[in-house]
């Protein structure tokens, strides 16, 4: 909480705080002393899917919020920089949830929520119970609603901080948003959801003062209120709840987000896998048989990747819903011999299905559910010779095809569409297996090269020269890459 006084507020107006699966709506101050520092929300509760938190009857609160009359003077809040501090307490599931302040202002006589203005949404990203940090931004930045440009002159009549869902930019909400709501029908997974959240506006050319509670490094706040837009969690508190914390791994560098994807490796030669386990081991297990193709994707829709095979001799393949020793959950065939099989999520649904690449076709086929099936559609993509990976290179949710060309390139597109590559750069050696991922958990995938020798070359943007760091893995493998344990 913020220590200093609010016993000088003249005046009081309605804000509602909007978060995750429920609003909680409060009371806005308005302080008289020209504070260089405010804190703009400071709320603790049980958010759910199913209605807006707290009840219209605790909506008159009123500790909770610390609101100028203006923005810009006497003291210039517009011009300076808001940070974030997010405790997330107890979290049933690791999906992904972005992060927004949003605020509104009615026209005069009406509450039409004509101006809004928002921060970025992805500036602090949740993921697992822990603290989390955050530069969002200065707010003359942030984003405003087409045809009205809020007026930060005066305050604003509501606040809200949402919790959104980066594959569909959704609120998650179950009702009461219409068509912004939550479109999928796993929320149950992932609420209720209890957490502490405080936003604090820093006035222009002014120090974040942190309060005790607040551990905020440098390199997000700042030493002079300037702070960098990364997001950044302290280690998960020691906790109850049965479910694991993120952990960092074997294959994993020790400066990487514990929600982080990583890269395993299968053994063609006797079917062996070994994969990034907890608390820094390494899973190693059987499935497969030698001359198996490997594939890593969530085919339940867990949050988790786990093993498959694909058998080039017959075109079967062979999933599991765990990463162990055992028989496949769903088996099945999917393409000819001769095809190259890929998985990834190319409808944004969570899960995880199958495209083949036909060399001597130049075609990608793609289904966006598991089986022997037709496929949804097919594409004109790629060139004998060319080595398939997928990945959400432009982070809107979906998966698209890359390529590892016989031309000694790297190339991509960000749609399921033949035509002309979003991405092309020169890369020297096509001995190389690549797979991407979320190394860095910003939301997006990147590339990173195994060579024959073990070496891992792991590329956090597609900058392809020097990389960001190196990983030693068994030799004369091949890579698979996912997230396989938290």
């Amino acid at each position: 909480m913020i220590s200093h006084s609010r016993s000088n507020r003249a005046a009081m107006v309605l804000v509602v705080v909007a978060m995750v699966m429920g609003v909680l709506a409060v009371g806005i101050g308005s302080a008289g002393a020209a504070d260089t520092q405010r804190t703009i929300l400071d709320i603790n509760g049980s958010h759910k899917a199913t209605d807006y938190f707290p009840t219209n009857a605790q909506q008159s609160n009123r500790n909770i919020i610390d609101q100028p009359n203006n923005y810009k003077s006497p003291v210039n809040y517009h011009q300076g920089t808001w940070y974030a501090r997010v405790d997330v307490q107890s979290k049933p599931s690791s999906k992904r949830l972005y992060t927004q302040l949003c605020m509104w202002q009615h026209t005069t006589g009406s509450r039409d929520f004509k101006y809004e203005t928002c921060s970025p949404r992805n500036n602090l990203v949740i993921v697992d119970e822990g603290v989390y940090y955050a530069n969002i931004g200065s707010p003359q930045d942030w984003w405003n609603i087409a045809g009205g440009t809020f007026n930060w002159s005066k305050p604003a009549d509501m606040v809200r901080f949402f919790l959104k869902d980066p594959v569909s930019e959704k609120l998650m909400y179950t009702n009461r948003c219409g068509s912004a709501c939550y479109p999928f029908n796993d929320i149950n997974k992932h609420m209720p959801i209890q957490m502490d959240v405080e936003i604090i506006m820093v006035a222009k050319g002014a120090k974040l003062n942190q309060p005790s509670n607040w551990n905020c490094p440098s390199s997000v706040c700042g030493s002079s209120g300037g702070g960098g837009g990364a997001t950044t969690t302290t280690q998960p508190r020691s906790t109850t709840t049965t479910r694991p914390q993120s952990t960092t791994t074997t294959t994993r560098p020790l400066n990487a987000p514990p929600t982080a994807e990583s890269v395993g490796v299968f053994d063609p030669a006797s079917g062996v896998w070994a994969l990034p386990g907890r608390n820094g081991s390494t899973q190693t297990f059987y499935y497969g048989i030698p001359g198996d193709t490997p594939l890593l994707g969530d085919w339940d829709c867990d949050g988790l990747d786990t093993v498959g095979t694909h058998r080039p001799g017959t075109g079967f393949v062979y999933l599991s819903n765990s990463n162990s020793f055992g028989v496949a959950d769903e088996e099945f065939y999917f393409g000819i011999p001769g095809d190259i099989p890929i998985a990834g999520d190319w409808d944004g649904d969570g899960c995880d299905t199958l495209a083949i690449f036909r060399p001597d076709e130049g075609r990608v086929y793609v289904s966006n559910s598991l089986g022997t099936r037709p496929a949804d559609f097919s594409f004109r993509y790629g060139s004998q010779g060319d080595q398939p990976f997928a990945g959400d290179f432009d982070g809107n949710g979906k998966d698209s095809i890359g390529f590892l060309t016989a031309a000694n390139k790297m190339v991509y597109r960000n749609q399921l569409t033949g035509g002309s590559n979003d991405f092309s750069s020169g890369y020297g050696n096509t001995l190389h297996r690549i797979v991407t991922g979320d190394w860095d958990g910003d939301g997006d995938d990147t590339p990173a090269a195994y060579q024959p020798n073990g070496t891992v070359r792991v590329f956090t943007t597609w900058s392809l020269g020097t990389p960001d760091w190196k990983l030693s893995l068994p030799g004369g493998r091949l890579p698979a890459a996912g997230l396989t344990s938290r």
